[in-house]
């Protein structure tokens, strides 16, 4: 009896010794797989923040460099102004933006260089906002204000940039070529030199005046134009081939037009001929960052560009009077029929029959509707 007791308490024993074993081992296996799979999890995300850490240093470290060019000189003005821009972009984005310059016409000219903008054999350039020419006929309007600089380069950016249907009109013509414009930038105003004692463009009447365009909005103060290089103008007004000459102020300085001239009467329209250009591609793959930094950087060109040629017209005029120039301001009335004249000739003859050809008739329209009530608030 005790022995078979004695069995059945062993027996019993060993159940609870092989059940405590099973338990102790299925608990094992499991703490080993939580902890597996904890350190699987911890290993996948060190893994994912060191490849996004990775990724934003990559991007952070990476240096843009691009092509810049423009046909003018280093001395003139929209050289000036460009490098401004450049060093601004260099600086700000803490060397992650560098430029290789060409200016002085290294690339080619004006023409030239647009078609090496659009083809991305450049990234970006300086150049006058004309100088698409017919394929973007409506950056031909009429640019001018006869109220300043800075009243000139408002105008221009809301035609641009501001109005809704003005901008968007504008900017399916850069698109169209692969560009965008950044900015435009101040021209100062224009004058016209003389030989002979004037205070009124009528005091030309009769008086031949040379131009490097076809200047006909003079023509209705009986002024005959004359169309020439403009390296001819110079030795022209020496001689007296012609009487006159018309142009930007700074350049007219720049080449001494004024020397052997009696008056230099201003005609008060404030021009934003040059504009900074950037092909749309490597607009595009720019980071926003970095686009950011480069669109600051032009509006700040843009205002500097103002200042600059307010200070430079001040200059030049010292530097006109003190050879015995009479230098004077055209009456405001007298500015205002220039000034409507060359716009009217300037949608007549040169946008609008092309706008038909391309059939963008309707947005040339539309286009003059918003300059006219900004310039004569018609």
């Amino acid at each position: 009896m005790k022995r078979r007791l004695l069995s059945a308490l062993l027996a019993m024993g060993l159940v609870v010794l092989l059940l405590s074993a099973a338990c102790s081992g299925s608990s094992t296996t499991a703490s080993k797989t939580a902890t597996t799979a904890a350190t699987s999890a911890n290993s996948t995300a060190a893994s994912v923040a060191t490849t996004s850490a990775a990724a934003t240093q990559t991007s952070a470290s990476t240096v843009y460099t691009l092509k810049w060019a423009s046909q003018n000189q280093v001395t003139t003005p929209p050289v000036i102004y460009s490098y401004r821009f450049i060093d601004t972009v260099e600086k700000n984005s803490n060397g992650r933006v560098k430029f290789d310059r060409f200016p002085g016409s290294v690339l080619g000219t004006d023409a030239e260089t647009c078609k090496l903008l659009t083809a991305g054999s450049i990234d970006m350039a300086t150049v006058f906002g004309t100088s698409y020419g017919t394929d973007m006929i409506l950056y031909n309007y009429p640019t001018f204000q006869l109220t300043g600089n800075q009243d000139s380069l408002e105008f221009n950016h809301k035609i641009r940039y501001e109005i809704p249907e003005t901008s968007a009109i504008l900017e399916a013509q850069t698109a169209a070529m692969n560009v965008k414009f950044l900015n435009c930038m101040a021209s100062g105003a224009n004058g016209v030199i003389s030989r002979v004692e004037a205070t009124s463009l009528y005091d030309l009447k009769g008086k031949k005046l040379g131009s490097n365009r076809l200047a006909k909005e003079f023509q209705q103060f009986g002024i005959d134009v004359q169309s020439m290089n403009l390296s001819e103008i110079y030795e022209s007004l020496s001689r007296g081939v012609i009487d006159a000459a018309s142009m930007s102020i700074s350049p007219m300085v720049a080449l001494k037009w004024y020397e052997g001239g009696k008056s230099l009467m201003i005609t008060r329209d404030y021009g934003a001929a040059h504009v900074l250009a950037i092909n749309l591609d490597t607009w595009n793959k720019l980071p926003t960052d970095i686009q950011e930094i480069i669109s600051q950087a032009a509006v700040e060109a843009t205002s500097y560009s103002s200042t600059a040629e307010d200070e430079t017209m001040t200059q030049n005029l010292k530097t006109i009077e003190s050879s015995g120039v009479n230098v004077l301001y055209l009456p405001m009335e007298e500015c205002q029929t220039l000034y409507k004249a060359y716009s009217q000739i300037r949608w007549d003859e040169v946008i609008f029959p092309t706008a038909e050809k391309q059939g963008i008739l309707t947005e040339a329209q539309t286009l003059r509707k918003y300059i006219d009530q900004l310039t004569w608030g018609e």
